[in-house]
């Protein structure tokens, strides 16, 4: 029996939800898990049956909405805010984790950093976990993602030349070396080696021992200067057998045409832009006299009951129950959406906010299943014009086609093959 510890650093959908894929299937093989991760997370777990190390921050539902409302603002906020979140308490995260000291491998998606300090503190091999294409940035990454938030037609990739390229990567590496200093803070109070001003990207964004890529190859294959060891897993297969969609949600979905689905997260969802994309969406669907879901986490107060009988407004449900019911489905990219509806083949229409979810839509974009819309530029022309294109037929038929090419993918069993074969 090999004793994992899984580090999750993010939300609970997009991050945490991978993760406890994986520890079922460590733990169904009769292997030890214990999950470490905002203590606001501990109840979740817990009913997984999973040991639980609660580090900081908690990531309640302010802290969350705050990181939203940042990444809407610039690029450099969000990145200098989100480097302050993971780092500020690194720290006291690697010693909580030490107390328990029983574990014989350490894993952790990418932006968990104080993992990669306790396997280190504790002298027992880490693997990085990389859920989404874009967090494996090759040695010349060789383009730059524009339009996120500019009033232009479309999202789109600006290339660069490998010089330019190799001026961005130095100038990421001589910021992120700064604004991680928390971090390098913690490396010295551990009696741990520090990272070198030029080593501190690839410390963090890759592990000498193994990297596992949780995505298809469909969606994105690998590249030969991806860091090394790596293993391509696949999409992870969620399971829901014991998550039926609510009653209320199968009378409203037995009672007209397929609606669409509106879903921008939970964190997302509350802030500024989130409301007003969200109010927008009330607006496309009254003058375009369709029906819609809207699942709006908790944050219950962004639409109202008494919308009318076009309209359902729930906190969560099982998507890979609900999504077969619906036309189409409109969400800022996340990875765990774009997954879902990959799964059931449904068409997907983004609308990214930050971070990982501009590369997630390009990808889908230019796999002919899905229409991308920059934030700045969703308003009710756009977004019902959007709609309408995303709705016909070759949208569908592809979407249909990537289902079936992904359908046997089960990157929880694959990723256990393989840590059992390292152990």
């Amino acid at each position: 029996m090999t004793k994992y510890l899984i580090c999750v650093f993010g939300t609970p959908s997009g991050d945490l939800g991978p993760c406890l894929s994986i520890a079922r299937e460590l733990v169904r093989r009769g292997h030890c898990v214990t999950v470490a991760s905002h203590e606001s997370y501990r109840e979740m777990v817990a009913e997984e049956g999973f040991g639980f190390i609660g580090t900081l921050p908690a990531m309640n539902r302010e802290e969350g909405v705050r990181w939203f409302e940042y990444a809407t603002q610039s690029n450099v906020k969000e990145w200098r805010y989100l480097a302050r979140l993971v780092t500020l308490h690194a720290e006291f995260n690697v010693n909580r984790i030490c107390e328990e000291a029983d574990f014989d491998i350490v894993l952790c998606p990418q932006g968990t950093l104080f993992a990669r300090l306790v396997a280190e503190k504790l002298g027992i091999p880490w693997g990085l976990i990389v859920l989404q294409p874009v967090g494996i940035p090759p040695e010349f990454n060789l383009f730059l993602i524009v339009g996120r938030r500019c009033r232009i037609g479309s999202l789109r990739r600006m290339m660069l030349s490998k010089s330019l390229s190799k001026a961005k990567n130095f100038l990421t590496e001589l910021v992120l070396y700064f604004w991680m200093a928390p971090l390098r803070k913690a490396e010295k109070s551990l009696g741990l080696s520090p990272s070198g001003i030029l080593s501190f990207r690839k410390n963090i964004l890759a592990s000498p021992h193994f990297n596992i890529a949780m995505f298809s190859g469909v969606f994105s294959k690998l590249r030969e200067d991806y860091p090394q060891p790596i293993v391509q897993a696949g999409f992870v297969r969620e399971r829901w057998k014991d998550r039926p969609v609510s009653s209320r949600m199968i009378q409203f979905l037995e009672s007209g045409d397929s609606p669409l689905l509106f879903s921008f997260g939970t964190f997302a969802g509350a802030t500024t832009q989130g409301k007003k994309l969200l109010n927008t969406a009330v607006e496309t669907c009254v003058s375009t006299n369709r029906r819609a879901v809207f699942i709006v986490g908790r944050i219950r107060d962004l639409c109202a009951e008494q919308l009318g009988d076009q309209f359902i407004v729930s906190e969560y449900e099982p998507f890979p129950m609900l999504l077969p019911q619906v036309s189409l489905v409109v969400h800022i990219g996340g990875m765990g959406t774009v997954v879902a509806a990959l799964r059931v083949g449904v068409v997907q229409l983004v609308i990214p906010f930050s971070y990982e979810q501009c590369d997630n839509a390009l990808r889908l974009q230019d796999m002919g299943l899905a229409r991308t819309l920059p934030v700045a530029r969703c308003n009710l022309s756009s977004l019902t014009r959007e709609i309408e294109l995303a709705s016909a037929d070759n949208y569908r038929k592809r979407a249909a086609e990537v289902k079936a090419m992904i359908e046997d993918e089960d990157g929880a069993t694959t990723v256990a093959d393989y840590l059992e074969r390292l152990s």
